[in-house]
């Protein structure tokens, strides 16, 4: 998840030189080390760069630029293509359905939907009918690789450089199907911009792997932001739930 319900605290930093930095305080000390250990393999030039870190706190590189939060297809276009570079970092490997790691996903995905039925934000006929629909729409298999965590709109600029994502604290090795969901999930894109996304990811076996089981993955990226976003007690799990209504009869 991208985080454990607190907040991370982001600070711009200018020094008497001028220079502008980010400071940052994450959520915990490991997730600094992962960051440590895999900011530096993502492409110079269009991510922050990871310049120091000091128990939960890093200092990162500031890029200037404009919100991409206003995005046509060709925004769409590229910003697959940025995805795509993360997906490349390390050599991807292909799950079975037996797998642990397909598996410690889809026991997250229980957990998340108890944890969702135990605040009260879905009754027990809903829990029963979303587990049910996730049992029997599980992928045979799944791909692990290196995923962004939280690829969207919101954490792209336009600079100097091109398109660039500006928060990559939550780099790290995982399911890339699940990580095409989320970016899909928190990206409201048209039609055609989903299709020109596609498009420049442009990553045949992960792509295929994804919409084939689209329903599967979209389901527990709803389920994922749902829960996180109770934990912070935000308004937007609403838009987790409505999305869990409208996917599971």
């Amino acid at each position: 998840m991208p985080g454990d319900g607190a907040p991370r605290r982001t600070y711009r930093i200018e020094l008497v030189s001028g220079r502008i930095l980010k400071g940052r305080i994450v959520t915990s000390p490991a997730r600094a080390e992962r960051m440590k250990r895999w900011l530096p393999m993502l492409p110079a030039g269009r991510f922050s760069v990871l310049l120091g870190v000091d128990g939960d706190a890093t200092l990162e590189s500031w890029i200037p630029g404009r919100p991409c939060r206003e995005s046509d297809e060709e925004v769409a276009r590229a910003a697959g293509r940025l995805l795509a570079h993360v997906h490349d970092t390390i050599e991807r490997t292909r799950l079975s359905d037996d797998e642990p790691r397909l598996a410690a996903w889809c026991a997250n995905a229980r957990r998340w939907t108890a944890e969702l039925r135990s605040a009260g934000c879905i009754g027990d006929t809903r829990s029963r009918r979303v587990l049910a629909h996730l049992e029997r729409l599980r992928p045979a298999g799944a791909t692990w690789g290196l995923r962004h965590g939280d690829f969207c709109a919101d954490n792209l600029v336009h600079a100097d450089t091109g398109l660039c994502c500006i928060d990559n604290a939550t780099v790290s090795p995982g399911l890339l199907e699940s990580d095409l969901a989320h970016t899909l999930y928190r990206w409201s894109m048209t039609a055609r911009q989903r299709e020109a996304f596609l498009h420049g990811y442009e990553r045949g076996d992960v792509a295929t792997s994804f919409l084939r089981h689209e329903d599967f993955w979209t389901v527990t990226a709803a389920l994922r932001s749902g829960v996180f976003r109770l934990r912070q007690r935000s308004p937007a799990v609403a838009t987790a739930l409505a999305l869990l209504n409208a996917r599971v009869p």
